[in-house]
């Protein structure tokens, strides 16, 4: 392997002290008042370097021993790539950051994760560091070290077992859905938002003996807190329109923010139409609602909430006397706003804590990972 050129002066020295092991997420205290964002201790993955196009195009560094396998690319998205390091424990997740609008994203990630700190349902986040300045390509990079979720997405998993005879995909459906509904409040209890809740973004590892989901990707998530990264331009449907919940064209204008009583909203309704595709296999309206194209379908799904009359989906119509709890929790969780009287029975959003029957799906004894009673 060739090299292709002298290390950065910030990244040579660093090499030369001595590394600091993660000792957990940083605490960022408690208040309001404005917080800087100052980094973690060296990350354990900057302990050699080599090539700078080894790994991409303007990396100025590689994150693993030379002597070793080259980390494995494990994800690719519009914000960015992930690598999966030796020693199975640890993702990096770089991305550029040579712009307003992604290095908001990368910022808004590092604090979220700083914020919910140790949690059995989200990737823990492990370090990060960020370029001063672009390298000689011109490129600028911010990286993340967080936890390795084991296992598949929720979109891999399903279409792998939808039709598995060993598999009971209902029974698993309860577990599933109150883990991330538990998951979902404890996010929102520390002033976070989601807004990417998709099948891609939930991990699941489902064995007969052990199970676990983890929440990943927080770049778009937001909070309305005044230190939070962008928090005034944070906050807007995300990219996957069936996953994204109900808004008026009005919430939708650019000039009027989401409150946090509307992005916590349509975090629930995300959970339930991730509660509908592993129910009945699709998403919901699925059968009422074609894109025109996938470029233009984010905006014909906000014409449509905003049009659409029915109170939940057409699927959920009908009675199930097998599981009338699914079912009603569903139809609260993928209630129309804008239709019904929002004083009768719980909205989804009104408030950061479930209603009693949101929390009692599934005893906590059989969730993803078991939890005391």
């Amino acid at each position: 392997m060739e090299d292709s050129g002298p290390l950065p002066v910030w990244l040579a020295n660093e090499v030369l002290e001595p590394l600091i092991a993660y000792k957990g997420p940083a605490d960022l205290g408690s208040g309001s008042a404005e917080r800087s964002l100052s980094p973690l201790p060296p990350l354990p993955f900057y302990q050699l370097v080599g090539s700078k196009t080894e790994v991409g195009p303007g990396i100025t560094s590689l994150f693993f021993d030379h002597t070793q396998p080259k980390p494995e690319l494990i994800g690719r998205g519009s914000f960015g790539s992930a690598m999966l390091l030796q020693d199975k424990t640890s993702v990096v997740k770089y991305m550029d950051i040579g712009t307003d609008r992604f290095r908001n994203a990368f910022h808004r990630e590092v604090y979220a994760l700083q914020l919910l700190g140790s949690h059995p349902n989200i990737v823990a986040l492990k370090g990060w560091r960020e370029d001063i300045s672009p390298d000689d390509q011109g490129n600028q990079y911010g990286y993340l070290e967080i936890e390795y979720a084991r296992g598949k997405t929720v979109r891999e998993w399903l279409e792998d077992h939808r039709t598995d005879p060993g598999i009971n995909l209902k029974s698993l459906w309860y577990p599933f859905v109150q883990t991330l509904l538990l998951t979902i409040e404890y996010i929102h209890s520390k002033g976070v938002h989601h807004l990417d809740l998709h099948p891609s973004n939930v991990m699941v590892y489902i064995t007969p003996k052990y199970k676990t989901l983890k929440v990943i990707d927080f770049g778009l998530s937001c909070s309305r807190e005044s230190w939070f990264p962008g928090n005034a331009k944070c906050g807007t449907p995300g990219n996957v329109a069936y996953y994204t919940g109900f808004v008026s064209t009005e919430a939708a204008s650019e000039s009027i923010p989401f409150t946090a009583k509307d992005m916590r909203m349509m975090d629930l309704w995300s959970v339930g139409a991730l509660a509908h595709l592993w129910w009945f296999g699709r998403p919901p309206y699925a059968e009422t609602w074609r894109p025109p194209n996938a470029k233009a379908a984010a905006y014909s799904w906000l014409y449509f909430c905003s049009t659409n009359k029915a109170k939940y989906p057409p699927t959920l119509d009908p009675d199930d006397s097998d599981h009338p709890e699914a079912i009603e929790a569903m139809r609260q969780l993928l209630s129309n706003p804008l239709v019904g009287d929002k004083k009768k029975g719980w909205v989804p959003g009104e408030t950061v804590e479930l209603p009693d029957n949101l929390r009692t799906l599934a005893p906590p004894d059989t969730l993803w990972p078991p939890q005391p009673s």
